[in-house]
């Protein structure tokens, strides 16, 4: 986030032919329409999907801001998830991608008439990080407003309580979320979490992207560990977009 179902393009084909995959368009990015904000109403949408699939327990796995969706959805409702997938996701502490972000001053920004003078700017800021320029000038104004009312407090706090299997996958060169916060979340799950309740993927390289990048084996990673904890793995042979 921003971003859409795209973003798994190279990694749901690695997965299809062992567990069913639903690649999910957050409310306001990609064909999903708009919906509240915060991290819990992101998560209540999630959970609604499920819902409204008849899906048993599967596992949520979230990129990036995704992961704190992930989280938030398993923490809300943890008897109707499997498990958690989290690809670079924030972890205990700001990351140094958030920590350069001047959040508050930006959302407050975002609700005046200033808006729409500064969006190129914030626009451009994005780009800069990395962030696709497909992406529609909305979905990457959404993204701050989505970013300037995250609550790392809380984010931490259902991290320090989790309860579900996690597979946990980051990359040495991530240029947002680095190293450092990756490792010390991964040692807190292996203290918090049962012996084989927790994969952690350490990838020497794919930036902030290992579901492009080593997309093949951070896929057969994540499709066994879905096979292995989601309430009922379903085979899905359908031809995913490409």
């Amino acid at each position: 986030m921003p971003g859409n179902q795209r973003d798994f393009k190279y990694l749901a084909p690695e997965m299809v032919a062992q567990v069913r995959v639903i690649r999910v368009d957050l409310p306001g990015f990609g064909e999903s329409p708009r919906g509240g904000l915060e991290v819990d109403e992101l998560a209540r949408a999630v959970l609604g999907l499920v819902e409204g699939l008849s899906l048993k327990r599967p596992v949520l796995a979230g990129h990036s801001y995704g992961g704190i969706v992930a989280t938030a959805a398993a923490d809300l409702a943890p008897a109707d998830v499997g498990g958690v997938g989290l690809i670079c996701s924030p972890g205990l502490r700001l990351h140094r991608g958030m920590r350069r972000l001047p959040r508050e001053t930006v959302g407050r920004i975002l609700d005046t008439p200033l808006r729409r003078p500064v969006t190129p700017a914030l626009v451009g800021a994005m780009h800069r990080s990395g962030f696709s320029r497909r992406l529609r000038d909305d979905e990457h104004l959404r993204c701050w407003d989505v970013i300037a009312r995250y609550e790392p407090a809380v984010h931490r706090a259902r991290l320090m309580r989790t309860v579900h299997p996690t597979l946990q996958a980051w990359c040495r060169d991530d240029p947002l979320v680095e190293a450092a916060v990756s490792e010390e979340l991964d040692a807190h799950l292996r203290r918090r979490l049962d012996p084989g309740r927790h994969v952690a993927l350490d990838f020497a390289t794919g930036g902030h992207n290992p579901q492009k990048a080593p997309a093949q084996a951070l896929g057969a990673a994540l499709a066994d560990f879905t096979a292995t904890h989601a309430g009922e793995p379903i085979l899905d042979q359908t031809e995913p977009d490409t």
